[in-house]
């Protein structure tokens, strides 16, 4: 179906303005694609359950401005090994992050479009980067860097976009830069994560048994000598990636690195 996309002046008085926006967002449409047919819903409608089934609404790579490079992200959480591209490093990291988090069932990349009406003005559009099922509920993820917030964006992304999904099933979050440091601990528990489960091991039991609070302790737990250093480490940072417990990313991960384990 095609329609009139907005003047971008105009659409940003719409959002710009409590009681336009308000009325914009009334009329507010999602679509999405399973790979053959094309799915129509309001925000409201939008259930967990349809992550599994939906597909990139657009070519990847496509957006005016695009850095023409492609990243293609290995997952497994939903029990089996899949391939998921992102347009960017950046958003592959958010990727990344998802594999870590509790309760995260599904996730896809550009998976729906979301289309608001306004008289006969035309419509907005925007397709958010990353859709979520996480709980049950769906959580719509935008990914920008902050060099490429202009004012239409940040009333679009940081406004128009949250203000519509703000039903009980759902979540809203834009995401803007990462730091060298947590950038650099997400790349370590990407090429930990898949590798084979640590609670299949004879030593986890000791681990999980005691529990300990740092790094240094778990590798002591883990290690089969106490002067096989390097093998305790490396098991401490296997459990690490595999979310057993979790650490402050925003600081160097070593020995002295405090955890705090998961329920």
């Amino acid at each position: 179906m095609m329609r009139t996309t907005m003047d971008k002046d105009l659409a940003l008085k719409v959002m710009d303005d409590d009681d336009l926006r308000r009325e914009a967002i009334a009329t507010a449409k999602v679509f999405w694609w399973d790979g053959r047919s094309i799915h129509e819903t309001t925000p409201s409608g939008l259930d967990a359950s349809l992550i599994t089934d939906m597909a990139p609404v657009r070519r990847l790579g496509s957006y005016q401005g695009a850095p023409s490079k492609l990243v293609l992200h290995s997952t497994r959480v939903e029990g089996f090994t899949s391939a998921v591209l992102a347009e960017s490093k950046l958003e592959r990291h958010h990727l990344v992050e998802l594999d870590r988090r509790a309760g995260v069932t599904a996730y896809r990349t550009q998976p729906l479009i979301v289309v608001w009406k306004f008289g006969d003005a035309g419509v907005i559009c925007q397709i958010p980067d990353i859709a979520a099922a996480i709980n049950g509920t769906v959580e719509i993820v935008s990914v920008r860097p902050r060099r490429l917030l202009t004012d239409y964006s940040h009333a679009l992304l940081g406004g128009l976009l949250p203000d519509t999904f703000t039903e009980d099933n759902l979540r809203y979050r834009l995401e803007v830069d990462m730091s060298p440091i947590r950038v650099r601990n997400l790349n370590l528990m990407a090429f930990l994560r898949w590798k084979s489960p640590v609670t299949e091991t004879d030593w986890w039991a000791r681990v999980s048994e005691s529990r300990p609070a740092t790094i240094y302790g778990i590798s002591v737990a883990a290690r089969d000598d106490r002067r096989l250093e390097k093998q305790g480490l490396f098991r401490a940072l296997l459990a690490l990636a595999q979310a057993h417990f979790d650490a402050d990313f925003e600081a160097d991960i070593d020995v002295y690195t405090e955890v705090v384990w998961r329920k």
